[in-house]
């Protein structure tokens, strides 16, 4: 339809002019690499999980930019394995923490786009190295946690970029990509369990068992089996809570006294139903929760509407962000609440189309008005996933055993 024309127009148009090229007058670090950043108009460099997302829209024409996303950050790989969180026009690489786990996933969809053996042979030991740092360094008992390097109090370099001296636990928030979320209020990221990660890490398994098919490594192919396969086992049992009848985030053991579930819901407790996890019934009581006007209904803001912390313009308190309500929405559409989850994608669209100005970064959850940067990098991304990929399985194939 004409709206949805005008809207992938306006997609591949932001993606397009928040690239960042190199030339002689104005060199910058990544030399002869396009990048893209979120926003031309204000993020000055290019960010771990946005280039993630941006690789998946630009292998649609330009397979070969998608690469380029990657190379970024595989150049700056730290010898424990982690990805830094940025690189900045003016040369400085943020490397005391990461964010989410969408390399390995991004990486698949890329290479499912355009087979090329050679970049994989090169690419996969990477992606292996980044695995072992999420599970030797980010994990407990086989379930996920951010976490920050920082060690104390942040060094100087950190607190002059923020005007702030963070601890390592503050950090642990600005991990998760939810800076400011109420997820994580009191400094808590780094004690739970974190429902999205752990999805982010089911999916990695996923896509590197698919490379390391694509590479012949059969005993590669049985280990991430394995991981993922238990990985599963182990959300759906620690990761549900009955009292509360939904997906959450869940303190790990020895934190707070097992205080269990935190009770917190938003997008991210709907991520097992987009990997394909969640038995029928939890996914029909998910189902519940989306339809309801005091949860999530109309627009799926960022925390629940009746959350006590919830405000609907502010950030990641209140709301609403395109990349994580994909998942969520494309989560119901999976386990065929195709009615709620169709209204949800056309609400998201109308949201975005009735912004003429540009796509923002994210969006008042009451009104739909955007806000934040305009030419926003993944909004234009998931405008593109609900337009093009809302009816597919890319996202959440599972294993082909």
């Amino acid at each position: 339809n004409e709206r949805d024309c005008r809207l992938l127009e306006r997609a591949v148009e932001t993606l397009q002019k928040d690239i960042l090229k190199s030339t002689d007058e104005n060199p910058l670090p990544w030399g002869e690499l396009r990048a893209i950043s979120p926003s031309w108009a204000i993020y000055e460099g290019v960010w771990d999980w946005d280039s993630a997302f941006h690789a998946i829209a630009v292998s649609r024409w330009d397979t070969d930019l998608a690469r380029e996303q990657f190379e970024l950050f595989f150049r700056n790989q730290d010898d424990n394995g982690m990805f830094p969180d940025a690189w900045r026009t003016n040369g400085e690489v943020t490397d005391f923490l990461t964010k989410p786990p969408i390399f390995f996933w991004a990486y698949a969809i890329v290479d499912k786009a355009d087979p090329d053996d050679e970049k994989l042979k090169k690419a996969y030991p990477i992606l292996v190295k980044n695995e072992n740092f999420w599970r030797t360094m980010r994990s407990q008992d086989g379930l996920f946690y951010y976490s920050s390097n920082v060690i104390g109090k942040a060094s100087s370099k950190v607190s002059e970029e923020f005007s702030l001296v963070y601890t390592r636990a503050e950090w642990a928030k600005c991990e998760s990509g939810w800076d400011t979320t109420p997820r994580y209020d009191g400094d808590i990221a780094e004690s739970l369990w974190s429902i999205d990660l752990c999805c982010y890490m089911v999916i990695a398994y996923r896509s590197l068992y698919y490379l390391a098919k694509r590479l012949g490594l059969d005993d590669d192919m049985a280990k991430w089996k394995e991981r993922e396969e238990m990985l599963t086992l182990l959300i759906n049992e620690k990761l549900w809570s009955d009292e509360i009848g939904a997906y959450c985030d869940v303190y790990r053991e020895g934190y707070c006294d097992g205080k269990g579930a935190t009770g917190a819901l938003s997008p991210a407790s709907f991520m097992p139903l987009f990997i394909g996890i969640a038995t029928p019934e939890r996914a029909a009581k998910m189902a519940e929760i989306a339809a309801d006007p005091e949860k999530f209904y109309p627009l799926m803001p960022s925390i629940s509407y009746d959350h006590p912390q919830y405000t609907e313009r502010n950030f990641w308190r209140g709301a609403t962000w395109l990349n994580i309500n994909y998942m969520a929405v494309k989560g119901l559409k999976n386990y065929h609440f195709d009615e709620l989850a169709d209204g949800y994608k056309e609400r998201m669209l109308d949201m975005c189309d009735n912004e003429k100005r540009g796509l923002y970064e994210y969006y008042d959850s009451r009104t739909g008005e955007g806000l934040g940067a305009v030419d926003y990098g993944w909004s234009a991304v998931f405008v593109m996933e609900f337009i093009l990929n809302f009816e597919s399985e890319i996202y959440n194939e599972r294993r082909n055993n």
